[in-house]
């Protein structure tokens, strides 16, 4: 019983440290934004769609719309902080632009 609580507690505390940093500069106009969810139940076309969200939000900032150049996503079994977790690779061009 004393194991299980011990596991327990470092699953809780994995979990805790789960964040979704933001928008993160990788180029001289590319971008990238990773969403993760915080258990291991969360769903992959859920965390995509908030991510591609973020990536419209950041460059409507900006007068100018996302175009997605790369998407990823996790895979493997959801244990021991390996919750699911999806990254999308963008940039900015001018609206209407394809």
């Amino acid at each position: 019983m004393k194991r299980f609580a011990g596991m327990l507690l470092v699953a809780v505390g994995v979990a805790g440290c789960v964040s979704n940093p933001g928008v993160v500069k990788t180029g001289p106009s590319t971008y990238m934004v990773s969403r993760q969810g915080k258990t291991g139940f969360a769903g992959i076309a859920g965390l995509r769609a908030k991510a591609m969200g973020d990536a419209n939000t950041f460059c409507a900032q900006q007068g100018k719309q996302a175009q997605m150049t790369n998407t990823s996503q996790s895979s493997g079994m959801p244990i021991l902080g390996n919750f699911p977790r999806a990254d999308i690779e963008f940039t900015c061009v001018a609206m209407g632009a394809e």
